[in-house]
């Protein structure tokens, strides 16, 4: 990813963080999106990705009403999205995602003074099924560990 589309995708995630810290959302970033607030920019995002807990997944709906949000999609996850500057925002929740607070996958990431909570890199390594994170993966956790 280019440095200018990092910069853009860090912008939102620190606009969706604010928004989601002042309606005290308890929330995880999820899937590719989890990989890229660790640091690792190396692919296409196609949109952030955003699990909410559930009793505060409602509130999140109404917390982005400011964006124009999709209607509730209350299949197996309840889901919705909408668009910042051209880029898409998927909030997703489940009866089974109770309290963030105690998710053991969940992790704070310090980026410019700011606490972001994410899935774990580790997480993602176990679920992803595409050869090309997964060598993103390995690759920084071995930097990482040099």
């Amino acid at each position: 990813m280019d440095h200018a589309l990092s910069n853009k995708w860090w912008k939102l995630v620190f606009r969706i963080v604010k928004d989601l810290d002042e309606g005290n959302v308890p929330y995880s970033f999820d899937a590719s999106t989890s990989l890229f607030v660790h640091g690792i920019e190396d692919f296409e995002m196609d949109d952030l990705d955003i699990m909410i807990q559930w009793d505060s997944f409602e509130i999140a709906h109404k917390l982005f009403q400011k964006y124009n949000p999709s209607p509730i999609n209350k299949g197996g996850f309840w889901q919705f999205n909408f668009f910042v500057d051209g880029m898409e925002v998927h909030i997703m929740s489940s009866e089974q995602i109770t309290c963030l607070e105690k998710d053991r996958e969940r992790t704070a990431i310090q980026k410019e003074n700011r606490t972001i909570w994410s899935k774990s890199i580790l997480f993602y390594r176990r679920h992803t099924k595409n050869p090309h994170l997964i060598e993103l993966i390995d690759d920084f956790l071995n930097a990482k560990n040099n």
